[in-house]
């Protein structure tokens, strides 16, 4: 497993997703749609199970803070 790339693609999504994020809300089907297929393409370039499980929080990152900019509290 190359760390080293992993987490160089995980820095480069947190950019894009911060420029996505300047285009479209938080709250938008669009956000959603392009997160999950983002992370998907990653998911799929490694194979590590710890390295799906970090992609798995960072989804449930954005959907509590989805909750969080509509006022649910979990």
């Amino acid at each position: 497993m190359d760390w080293e790339a992993y987490f160089k693609d995980l820095q480069k999504w947190m950019a894009a997703s911060n420029v996505m994020l300047t285009r479209v809300p938080l709250d938008s089907e669009k956000y959603f749609e392009w997160a999950a297929n983002t992370l998907d393409i990653i998911y799929n370039r490694y194979d590590h199970e710890l390295a799906h499980r970090f992609l798995y929080c960072i989804m449930e990152y954005q959907e509590d803070m989805l909750e969080k900019s509509k006022g649910v509290v979990r």
